[in-house]
This record gives C-alpha cells, structure tokens and sequence, in this order.
C-alpha cells in the first residue's frame, strides 16, 4: 500500500470532490479517534469512505424507482438486514 497518499498501489483511483453535512465530518473524524486510541494507525477520511463505499457495492440493493438519498439510504439499510 502507497500509505504516504492512502491508496493500495494495484488499484487505479479517480479523485473528485463531494459535499458533506458536518454531523458526518465529525462522524468520519471520530472514526478516525478510535481507530487511534484502539491501537490502530492513522486513516484518513478518503480510506473510510471508500471503505464504506465498498461495503454497500458488495450489497445486494433494489435500486428501482428511488426517489431520493433518503430512500436510497432505507434500500442500503434493507439490503445490509437481508445480508445477514
């Protein structure tokens, strides 16, 4: 792994930007405490959410007839209960 910029060396990446409510800024930053003060190495912000994006590519979800992130987000939540 390329640590200095955070990626695994084998896999191209596409940078681009993204807009996020503070409650998840400080969500992501907390993540990133803990992982610190349970014996983890630094991670970056870019490493959990694509993490976190891989996690819900591995899910199985209806994607028909969304209406909005919020109903987006009620799929991801219904596909990761049926994952178990």
């Amino acid at each position: 792994m390329n640590k200095k910029q955070g990626f695994p060396e084998a896999v191209q990446y596409t940078k681009f930007s993204i807009s996020l409510s503070e409650d998840v800024e400080i969500f992501l930053d907390k993540i990133k405490s803990e992982i610190r003060l349970n014996g983890g190495k630094r991670v970056s912000r870019s490493e959990i959410i694509r993490a976190a994006l891989r996690y819900v590519k591995s899910l199985d979800v209806d994607l028909k007839n969304i209406e909005d992130e919020n109903e987006l987000l009620e799929r991801f939540k219904a596909a990761s209960k049926n994952r178990i």
